[in-house]
């Protein structure tokens, strides 16, 4: 079959990212970067003391349902604000959760679930309006790279804005993960590089063709952030294989 124009010209672009991409830093390559769980000192101990009093009474009800644990976001939200020593903002409303003051970092959390062998999904951008019908049409017309840039470009704003209005240093932004399986909950973290949001581009789309799901935002082995059309939304979502990942460490467990 004969490429269109269009279509050849996002294969070009996608080759040449891809050839520059290749040529990064292995160790600082990605937007979303698997980092050290203790950069920012949290407070591991008084952290685990927190979802075990959390979990605790629960224990009898998760045991004999079989159902995964689960944490509410306010809570984990709180819990990283008094063990990084940091203060919360914005209540799940604004790019970041807590932020530490004395260190100008912030950190973003969620708490997802682990299926049989992927997370429910966390999202990056919500509600992604000003891309519009323009949008729309854009995914009619498949054309993923734009469509990718709209998103990534308006992730890029967000995470800028935050750290203007807020006097946060923006190569110190972090994500905090909460997983949860039917037996124990694990925290994975990351550092979120924003000079590398220019060197996502997208990787194909679903067989629906009503979304796309990118490159070099996250390492594929143990992660995905997808753009969806319906949904105007980019979400990432958590492979199984992150729990045998080096920046991972399990905060509680019903056998304990």
């Amino acid at each position: 079959m004969t490429s269109t124009p269009i279509e050849s010209r996002q294969t070009e672009g996608i080759v040449q990212v891809d050839n520059l991409f290749r040529n990064l830093s292995i160790t600082n390559r990605y937007v979303m970067e698997s980092t050290d769980i203790s950069l920012l000192n949290l407070n591991i101990p008084l952290l685990k003391l927190y979802v075990s009093n959390y979990i605790g009474p629960r224990k009898d009800y998760y045991r004999e349902n079989n159902t995964k644990l689960t944490i509410e976001s306010s809570f984990s939200e709180w819990w990283l604000s008094k063990c990084l020593l940091g203060k919360r903002c914005g209540q799940g409303n604004c790019a970041m959760d807590v932020i530490i003051e004395d260190s100008k970092s912030a950190v973003d959390s969620c708490c997802v679930c682990m299926n049989e062998s992927m997370t429910n999904e966390k999202s990056l951008i919500q509600n992604f309006t000003q891309g519009g019908d323009s949008l729309d049409v854009l995914f009619d017309n498949r054309d993923m790279t734009q469509i990718t840039k709209k998103y990534t470009t308006a992730y890029r704003d967000k995470l800028l804005n935050f750290c203007t209005n807020r006097d946060v240093d923006c190569d110190r932004l972090y994500y905090y993960i909460f997983i949860s399986t039917v037996d124990s909950i694990y925290l994975s973290s990351f550092k979120i590089n924003i000079g590398n949001i220019q060197y996502v581009y997208p990787k194909n789309f679903t067989p629906q063709g009503k979304s796309i799901i990118t490159q070099n935002f996250i390492n594929d082995d143990i992660g995905k952030v997808i753009l969806y059309k319906q949904k105007k939304r980019m979400e990432v979502r958590f492979l199984d294989s992150i729990l045998n990942n080096d920046n991972i460490i399990k905060l509680y467990s019903l056998s304990d």
